[in-house]
């Protein structure tokens, strides 16, 4: 079954809603200090970052021959917004400065990794239409 737009946003959905039910499992076990204050604001950055970034690679798809230009771009941007983020927070941040870059981090790579696993899965229908065996 050929991958959808739509599977993309479940997808993020998905992981957001993961996201909420490990911040809301760690406060009812009475672990509330391993969760950012600025909880949500990870997440909206996180989730505002892949939809930025899947709408750059979803244009380079129709330019097959400089997908990996718009790819790469977009994971450009993401790293640089990232580190853009982190910065800014961490100088404002008086306390809990480690709790808020873990939870970054954590968020950064789910979301990222989910993008690269999208992509993945939506390229290999379209190479093996082309005739390109996977290997």
């Amino acid at each position: 079954m050929p991958r959808t737009k739509n599977n993309f946003y479940y997808g993020i959905l998905l992981i957001l809603s993961l996201f909420y039910l490990a911040q809301l499992a760690l406060v009812k076990l009475g672990k509330p200090e391993y969760v950012s204050s600025f909880f949500w604001w990870i997440q909206a950055y996180s989730v505002a970052i892949a939809l930025l970034g899947h709408w750059i690679t979803s244009k380079g798809l129709s330019k097959r021959n400089d997908f990996h230009l718009y790819f790469m771009g977009s994971m450009t941007i993401r790293m640089l917004a990232a580190m853009f983020f982190l910065l800014v927070f961490v100088l404002y941040l008086s306390e809990n400065q480690k709790v808020f870059v873990i939870n970054f981090i954590v968020a950064y790579f789910a979301y990222t990794g989910f993008e690269i696993y999208y992509l993945l899965t939506n390229l290999r229908p379209d190479s093996e239409k082309n005739g390109n065996e996977p290997s």
